[in-house]
């Protein structure tokens, strides 16, 4: 077994990373957490880790994290371990006594209909109005209503037809213009 240091496994398992064609913005991004993992804990050497420590990483915070970010430094340490595992450095996962947490969804505010056709009301002419109702009606991006053109929309059929400009997907909706 390897006796390197975590500084030295952490150095290694990014060249590893760039080898394999890991984008050097994303590598910039994880040597933030691997850096101030190592900071914390100390450049020990790797065989020298322990569970509990690493745990308490994660949980023994003054200022605990989100959900989302214990998970997503979670799957980057993982994937740092499961290297080291690989190649021999360490031989037990410190990352056992981690786990995954469970993300609240959280409700968006959701105006009340009545409220929306208020808002629809209010437009002054029938050009605004088409644009607030598709707007309400589809959920769809300001860019991609403003994009729409005369040929894209079948009121009689009840279809819209968008270019979604966010993932520059092309999409046919059914919608609830007609009121």
């Amino acid at each position: 077994m390897d006796h390197l240091r975590l500084s030295e496994g952490l150095e290694r398992y990014e060249r590893y990373r760039r080898d394999r064609g890991v984008q050097e913005q994303t590598l910039r991004d994880q040597r933030y957490l691997y850096l101030r993992f190592q900071q914390w804990y100390g450049d020990v050497q790797m065989r020298h880790l322990r569970q509990e420590r690493v745990a308490q990483w994660f949980y023994a915070r003054s200022r605990p994290l989100s959900p989302a970010t214990h998970n997503a430094y979670r799957a980057r340490l993982a994937s740092f371990f499961a290297h080291a595992i690989r190649r021999g450095w360490i031989r037990v996962d410190p990352m056992v006594d981690v786990h995954r947490m469970r993300v609240p969804q959280r409700l968006r505010q959701r105006p009340a209909p009545d409220l929306l056709a208020d808002v629809i009301d209010q437009a002054d002419d029938d050009r605004d109005r088409a644009i607030l109702a598709t707007l309400v009606t589809t959920a769809l991006r300001q860019n991609s209503v403003r994009l729409l053109r005369i040929g894209d929309v079948d009121l009689a059929q009840g279809w819209l037809r968008v270019n979604v400009t966010k993932t520059l997907q092309h999409d046919e909706l059914d919608s609830a213009l007609r009121r």
